[in-house]
């Protein structure tokens, strides 16, 4: 099987993919009719999205060593589908459902008024790019009694003209996508997906976010709890409130001569995730994928609870819309875990390693050198941050799944037709097909950490 797929990939072996097709045909067709290539090759493309993909490749396994259960699976996917259960994700409205999904992520769960808990309400689609402003909160100082706040604002990026503009400014035309739309339990992600049926956003790998909570952590040595998750105490040694409030004032009214780098530090740092001035870090990505991303990133549920318990009502429209949302917050690792996305992270991270560094050494000379190292504290931020954001966001999508399958387990056992039966036959299938996928993806790929 992965022979012929192979043979299918290049074009210039025509005649080895002629060859593979017939000897399949004549060995493994001769026993199970539905497992012939005319059945085949059309359900793997269907259900891979495409031969180039590393799922063809396991699927192509996976049928081989259990030919009888992938000749009836065949069957049952090609025959009639049950009324009110062939309903595909293609055409699901997510802004109807989620109306949140149009506020800006970078900014999603803070506010420039201090204490105040409500998110920004910059409207995703009408964000241009411009530098925006963060709060970093240490907390009450012991000493003075005093709290320690510092706002910092990012850099401008290239955004708009419907990522027409970022293409411009990078030259990179990857795009990231759902791979495969219409199918609701496919999390894969497309990095080449059309242009002309998505809605594109400027997307930092890292996000803006992520430099204010890393200042908080090196100040306080604390990521707080999230999402049933308890606080992460660092016992490295931590920056003083002092040093810190420096990342915010230019090199050269604290440094000079004493270093080479030039500009606000804090600048330097927003300019090492992706910026006007430096715009190869961005990618182009789909508003909704950029969107939840922002919210699992900020801590946030990926769904609020207003807008899930809608998704969690027994029609069959909520319970497609609920599985496609589900697998878009799966996709967020797909996406993350994929191999440009991945090594621009790691290019990403150590660039601002690097800055932190620079900061430190300017600090050292200045004034002596400190106990703290900026640059491990960031490295134990990130590696904490990652490690926890696939916990939670797992175990969070998991206790989802499991409430829509008991919901559609009892119409299942309620039902007053058979149709309304096999309505719910369907779903739950889809839901442990989505569960088996989602115990797979949601992860972050550790060994990056080597790189780190």
């Amino acid at each position: 099987m992965t022979d012929i797929i192979y043979a299918f990939r290049a074009t210039t072996t025509t005649s080895k993919a002629v060859k593979e097709i017939k000897v399949w045909n004549d060995i493994i067709g001769a026993k199970f009719a539905y497992l012939v290539t005319t059945q085949l090759i059309p359900f793997l493309i269907d259900v891979a999205g495409e031969f180039f993909s590393a799922v063809a490749e396991e699927l192509a396994g996976r049928i081989v060593c259990n030919l009888d259960y992938w000749d009836k699976m065949i069957i049952d996917c090609t025959a009639a589908v049950a009324t009110g259960a062939n309903v595909t994700c293609l055409n699901i409205d997510l802004d109807k459902w989620d109306s949140e999904f149009s506020l800006d992520p970078d900014t999603y769960g803070m506010s420039a008024n201090i204490g105040s808990t409500k998110r920004s309400l910059s409207v995703l689609d009408k964000r241009d790019g411009s530098p925006r402003s963060f709060t970093i909160d240490c907390g009450i100082d012991t000493a003075t009694g005093l709290r320690r706040i510092m706002i910092v604002e990012s850099v401008a990026y290239p955004n708009g003209g419907d990522g027409d503009n970022l293409e411009q400014a990078n030259r990179l035309t990857v795009r990231f996508a759902l791979a495969n739309q219409g199918v609701c339990t496919d999390v894969s992600i497309d990095p080449n997906a059309p242009n002309n049926i998505w809605v594109w956003v400027t997307e930092h790998i890292l996000e803006l976010q992520l430099i204010p909570r890393a200042i908080e952590f090196m100040v306080t040595g604390v990521l707080p709890a999230v999402q049933g998750l308890s606080a992460y105490e660092t016992r490295n040694e931590l920056m003083s409130w002092d040093v810190a409030q420096l990342l915010n004032e230019d090199y050269s009214k604290w440094a000079s001569g004493r270093t080479d780098a030039t500009g606000i530090p804090m600048e330097r740092i927003f300019n090492a995730l992706g910026s006007k001035t430096i715009p190869g870090p961005l990618r182009n990505t789909e508003t909704h994928l950029n969107s939840l991303k922002g919210r699992v990133f900020a801590g946030k549920q990926p769904i609020g609870d207003d807008a899930w318990n809608q998704f969690n009502a027994p029609d069959v429209s909520s319970i497609a819309a609920a599985v496609h949302e589900l697998r878009m917050v799966a996709s967020i690792f797909e996406y993350l875990n994929g191999q440009d996305v991945n090594r621009q992270l790691i290019n990403t991270y150590s660039t601002v390693r690097k800055e932190f560094n620079t900061f430190q050494s300017a600090v050292d000379k200045v004034y002596g050198k400190r106990n703290f190292d900026a640059g491990i504290l960031w490295r134990n931020f990130m590696e904490n941050f990652m490690q926890r954001i696939s916990s939670w966001v797992g175990t969070w999508v998991t206790a989802r799944i499991r409430e829509l399958t008991t919901l559609w387990e009892q119409i299942r056992n309620a039902a007053p037709d058979q149709a309304t039966r096999d309505t719910a036959e369907f779903w739950l299938a889809e839901l442990g097909l989505l569960k088996e996928r989602i115990d797979q993806c949601i992860r972050f790929d550790q060994s990056v950490s080597i790189y780190m």
